[in-house]
């Protein structure tokens, strides 16, 4: 029997890492909306190709994408901010498509 105690944190930031914050938020979402929109042109190009020839991007070219269009947009990111996008991006795909094949 496993158990599992869940908390709950308050955090009160100054003005400086109110700023931070709400800019590792806007991160994040910029990262999540260019990888959904990588994924989204992948699946374009291969839903009329055979399974065979079908080709995805790794999590690693996924990766260097995402940094590649934040730099060209001068946006100041952390890595681990893109990656976290990228892995809760393919979660909730995967999840998605597993709710396609109930129906």
């Amino acid at each position: 029997m496993q158990i599992t105690k869940g908390f709950k944190y308050r955090i009160y930031p100054n003005l400086e890492q109110q700023k931070l914050l709400n800019h590792q938020f806007f991160i994040y979402n910029q990262a999540y909306n260019i990888s959904l929109d990588l994924q989204k042109k992948q699946i374009q190009i291969n839903k009329n190709l055979d399974k065979s020839q079908r080709t995805y991007l790794t999590a690693v070219q996924l990766d260097n994408k995402v940094k590649e269009i934040l730099r060209q947009r001068e946006l100041a990111f952390k890595s681990v901010v893109t990656q976290q996008a990228r892995i809760n991006l393919l979660r909730a795909l995967k999840d998605k498509t597993k709710g396609l094949h109930k129906i």
